[in-house]
């Protein structure tokens, strides 16, 4: 990666073996033969586009819950290797079934809107969509393939999103180190967090300006936005930790009617912790940065389900587990106001 800092040693997690290319099916194919039998999953939506281009032959997912887990699981006991193919939840549902099966597993994203395909956590949902649970897996994924041609495919709005959900994490971290909070392993930031925080911010930063214009966007400008959304920021949150932005976005996921993306929602969830922070610069640098890009802005951009006000959010939001636990307890009235500021 070329905007990694010469001095940072990594450690806590090996990474997947990423490998990017115009055309992964040459490594995918590879792999699978180095397994013996897999067992694939795929988005829907991409599930033509991933028989003709990566040779599978894939289970539908809409969704990583429990109730379908549990069948693909049984589906895939025996098989060498698991594949996922897609979106964050094809993914998490992929590392569902090999974490549950003991498989190897194999990760090939088909957007730049999540740091599923590095991260070695999966979230579940109940059967009727709302979150379960997240689990940490043993080890992360073997392999991730990042196929420029696949995500060159990709909606716009999914790669801006990605790159939001991102742009939060340096935040978080030296929110959580503020705060003397842990990271997701229970311990302190590795001694590189915040040099690498630093530069994911920066590059973040220049990818969003560039993105607010109509240009298209070209592989290099792809594979460095993969490197970032997939690596760089996988590396800062799970060394660094998580705080208010994801926290925000949690609640947010049962406050808000169905549509807006994670990402949209972390976006929405860091200005909340500027305001929280009193941080007027980066707030104005957040506003003007969404701006460019159509990211909400307040809490009016989206649609929120019926009895749901600024106080239930702001109870909802001083109990979550990301900010409970810091040292200095968020009171549902500050909250509020943070709140009524992004109204």
């Amino acid at each position: 990666m070329q905007s990694r800092p010469e001095d940072i040693r990594w450690r806590h997690d090996p990474l997947p073996d990423f490998i990017i290319a115009p055309d992964a099916s040459v490594h995918l194919q590879r792999w699978m033969r180095s397994v013996g039998t897999v067992f694939t999953l795929c988005d829907r939506v991409v599930k033509e586009i991933a028989r003709r281009r990566l040779r599978v032959d894939p289970v539908d997912v809409d969704d990583a819950r429990q109730p379908d887990i549990d069948t693909w699981v049984a589906m895939a006991r025996g098989r060498g290797g698991v594949v996922g193919i897609g979106g964050g939840r094809a993914l998490d549902a992929a590392k569902a079934v090999a974490f549950y099966t003991g498989a190897r597993l194999a990760l090939v994203p088909t957007a730049i809107s999540t740091d599923a395909p590095c991260s070695r956590v999966f979230v579940v949902h109940r059967h009727d969509g709302s979150f379960d649970r997240a689990v940490m897996m043993s080890a992360a994924a073997d392999l991730v393939l990042a196929d420029l041609q696949l995500l060159a495919g990709a909606p716009r709005r999914l790669l801006v999103s990605g790159l939001a959900d991102a742009y939060a994490k340096p935040f978080e971290a030296r929110e959580v180190s503020a705060q003397g909070g842990a990271n997701h392993w229970e311990t302190g930031a590795a001694p590189w967090t915040h040099a690498l925080a630093e530069d994911l911010e920066v590059g973040v930063e220049r990818l969003l300006q560039e993105l607010a214009g109509d240009d298209p966007v070209g592989e290099d400008r792809l594979a460095e936005a993969a490197e970032r959304v997939f690596i760089e920021s996988t590396l800062v949150w799970q060394s660094g930790g998580l705080a208010v932005a994801h926290a925000m976005s949690d609640v947010l996921v049962g406050a808000a009617a169905p549509g807006p993306t994670h990402g949209e929602l972390v976006w929405l969830g860091l200005g909340v912790q500027f305001a929280l922070a009193g941080q007027r610069e980066e707030l104005a640098r957040w506003r003007a940065l969404g701006a460019g890009v159509r990211l909400p802005r307040s809490v009016s951009d989206l649609r929120l389900r019926d009895g749901v006000d600024a106080a239930r959010i702001a109870r909802e939001l001083s109990m979550h587990p990301l900010v409970a636990g810091r040292s200095r307890p968020l009171g549902a009235k500050e909250a509020v106001e943070a709140l009524e500021r992004l109204w």
